[in-house]
Protein backbone atom coordinates (compact mmCIF):
# COMPACT_ATOMS: atom_id res chain seq x y z
CA UNK A 1 0.00 0.00 0.00
CA UNK A 2 0.95 3.29 -0.71
CA UNK A 3 1.49 5.30 2.32
CA UNK A 4 -0.56 9.30 1.89
CA UNK A 5 1.93 11.93 1.70
CA UNK A 6 0.42 14.61 4.55
CA UNK A 7 1.28 17.43 2.64
CA UNK A 8 -1.14 16.68 -0.26
CA UNK A 9 -4.24 17.48 1.88
CA UNK A 10 -6.47 20.31 0.81
CA UNK A 11 -5.07 19.72 -2.93
CA UNK A 12 -8.64 18.97 -4.51
CA UNK A 13 -10.17 22.24 -2.51
CA UNK A 14 -7.33 24.38 -4.10
CA UNK A 15 -7.98 22.62 -8.09
CA UNK A 16 -11.37 23.19 -7.44
CA UNK A 17 -10.99 26.44 -6.10
CA UNK A 18 -8.43 26.86 -9.56
CA UNK A 19 -11.28 25.52 -11.94
CA UNK A 20 -14.62 27.54 -10.49
CA UNK A 21 -14.19 30.93 -12.20
CA UNK A 22 -13.69 28.48 -15.67
CA UNK A 23 -16.78 26.78 -15.05
CA UNK A 24 -18.38 29.70 -14.03
CA UNK A 25 -17.76 31.39 -17.15
CA UNK A 26 -19.09 28.45 -19.14
CA UNK A 27 -22.82 28.16 -17.33
CA UNK A 28 -22.70 31.93 -17.98
CA UNK A 29 -22.17 31.63 -22.25
CA UNK A 30 -24.59 28.99 -21.86
CA UNK A 31 -27.16 31.00 -20.58
CA UNK A 32 -26.35 34.08 -22.57
CA UNK A 33 -26.61 31.81 -25.74
CA UNK A 34 -29.53 30.18 -24.62
CA UNK A 35 -31.54 33.17 -24.68
CA UNK A 36 -29.51 34.67 -27.70
CA UNK A 37 -31.28 31.94 -29.11
CA UNK A 38 -34.72 32.28 -27.89
CA UNK A 39 -35.00 35.56 -28.90
CA UNK A 40 -34.05 34.90 -32.28
CA UNK A 41 -36.66 32.00 -32.23
CA UNK A 42 -38.68 34.00 -31.06
CA UNK A 43 -37.92 37.27 -34.10
CA UNK A 44 -38.90 34.31 -36.46
CA UNK A 45 -42.14 32.99 -35.16
CA UNK A 46 -43.56 36.94 -34.78
CA UNK A 47 -42.09 37.82 -38.14
CA UNK A 48 -43.77 34.83 -40.04
CA UNK A 49 -46.71 35.17 -37.80
CA UNK A 50 -47.44 38.72 -39.11
CA UNK A 51 -46.26 38.27 -42.57
CA UNK A 52 -48.79 35.44 -42.54
CA UNK A 53 -51.83 37.25 -41.66
CA UNK A 54 -50.82 40.69 -43.95
CA UNK A 55 -50.27 38.62 -46.65
CA UNK A 56 -54.29 37.31 -46.20
CA UNK A 57 -56.49 39.27 -49.19
CA UNK A 58 -59.85 39.37 -48.14
CA UNK A 59 -62.49 39.05 -50.98
CA UNK A 60 -63.72 42.27 -49.92
CA UNK A 61 -61.04 44.45 -51.22
CA UNK A 62 -61.90 47.54 -49.00
CA UNK A 63 -60.20 45.40 -46.28
CA UNK A 64 -57.14 44.51 -47.90
CA UNK A 65 -55.57 47.40 -46.26
CA UNK A 66 -56.74 46.14 -42.65
CA UNK A 67 -54.61 42.71 -42.89
CA UNK A 68 -51.47 44.97 -43.36
CA UNK A 69 -51.86 46.85 -40.78
CA UNK A 70 -53.46 43.53 -38.32
CA UNK A 71 -49.73 42.14 -39.33
CA UNK A 72 -47.36 44.75 -37.89
CA UNK A 73 -49.31 45.35 -35.40
CA UNK A 74 -49.50 41.05 -34.04
CA UNK A 75 -45.50 40.78 -34.97
CA UNK A 76 -45.43 44.02 -32.31
CA UNK A 77 -47.68 42.46 -29.68
CA UNK A 78 -45.76 38.99 -30.16
CA UNK A 79 -41.97 40.92 -29.60
CA UNK A 80 -43.78 42.97 -26.60
CA UNK A 81 -44.91 39.93 -24.83
CA UNK A 82 -41.79 38.47 -25.25
CA UNK A 83 -40.31 40.90 -23.19
CA UNK A 84 -39.21 43.36 -25.88
CA UNK A 85 -41.07 46.80 -24.92
CA UNK A 86 -39.91 48.75 -28.03
CA UNK A 87 -39.48 46.55 -30.79
CA UNK A 88 -38.78 48.31 -34.38
CA UNK A 89 -41.29 46.11 -36.77
CA UNK A 90 -41.65 47.41 -40.86
CA UNK A 91 -43.96 46.16 -43.66
CA UNK A 92 -42.95 46.59 -47.24
CA UNK A 93 -44.40 44.71 -50.74
CA UNK A 94 -42.32 43.75 -53.40
CA UNK A 95 -42.78 42.04 -56.91
CA UNK A 96 -41.42 38.10 -56.10
CA UNK A 97 -39.94 38.08 -59.61
CA UNK A 98 -37.78 41.23 -59.99
CA UNK A 99 -37.61 41.75 -55.91
CA UNK A 100 -38.41 45.17 -56.55
CA UNK A 101 -40.57 47.41 -53.73
CA UNK A 102 -43.75 48.27 -54.86
CA UNK A 103 -46.63 49.83 -53.34
CA UNK A 104 -48.88 47.52 -51.18
CA UNK A 105 -51.88 48.60 -52.71
CA UNK A 106 -53.52 47.94 -55.31
CA UNK A 107 -52.78 44.30 -54.49
CA UNK A 108 -50.63 42.90 -57.60
CA UNK A 109 -50.85 39.62 -59.14
CA UNK A 110 -47.13 37.71 -57.86
CA UNK A 111 -46.77 40.53 -54.62
CA UNK A 112 -45.16 39.35 -51.55
CA UNK A 113 -45.77 40.97 -48.21
CA UNK A 114 -42.38 41.74 -46.22
CA UNK A 115 -42.27 41.99 -42.85
CA UNK A 116 -38.92 42.72 -41.00
CA UNK A 117 -38.66 42.90 -37.09
CA UNK A 118 -35.39 44.18 -35.02
CA UNK A 119 -34.75 44.15 -31.38
CA UNK A 120 -32.29 44.57 -29.39
CA UNK A 121 -31.04 42.17 -26.96
CA UNK A 122 -29.25 43.29 -24.18
CA UNK A 123 -27.06 40.80 -22.52
CA UNK A 124 -27.02 39.84 -18.55
CA UNK A 125 -23.54 40.89 -18.07
CA UNK A 126 -22.44 44.27 -19.45
CA UNK A 127 -20.06 44.67 -16.83
CA UNK A 128 -18.18 41.75 -18.05
CA UNK A 129 -17.98 42.50 -21.45
CA UNK A 130 -19.10 45.96 -22.26
CA UNK A 131 -19.13 45.55 -26.16
CA UNK A 132 -21.70 42.95 -25.64
CA UNK A 133 -23.86 44.77 -23.95
CA UNK A 134 -26.49 45.33 -26.67
CA UNK A 135 -26.65 43.33 -30.09
CA UNK A 136 -28.86 44.09 -32.72
CA UNK A 137 -30.54 40.96 -33.55
CA UNK A 138 -33.66 41.20 -36.83
CA UNK A 139 -35.00 39.10 -38.78
CA UNK A 140 -37.37 39.42 -42.04
CA UNK A 141 -40.48 37.25 -43.45
CA UNK A 142 -41.93 37.33 -46.96
CA UNK A 143 -45.27 36.02 -47.78
CA UNK A 144 -46.86 35.98 -51.25
CA UNK A 145 -50.51 37.68 -51.01
CA UNK A 146 -53.13 35.37 -51.44
CA UNK A 147 -56.86 35.85 -51.48
CA UNK A 148 -58.47 33.36 -49.08
CA UNK A 149 -62.46 33.49 -48.97
CA UNK A 150 -63.79 35.07 -45.73
CA UNK A 151 -66.70 32.63 -45.29
CA UNK A 152 -67.12 29.00 -46.79
CA UNK A 153 -70.35 28.39 -48.96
Amino acid sequence: MKRRLSNESGTAVIEFLVMLPFLLLLLFVAVELSRAWLTVSLLQAAAREGARLAAILPLDTELADANLTKGTELTRQVLQQGGYPDPDVTLSCHDLETLAVQPCEPPGPNQGVRIQANVVFRTLAPLMIPALEAIPLSNATVFRRDVIPTSTP
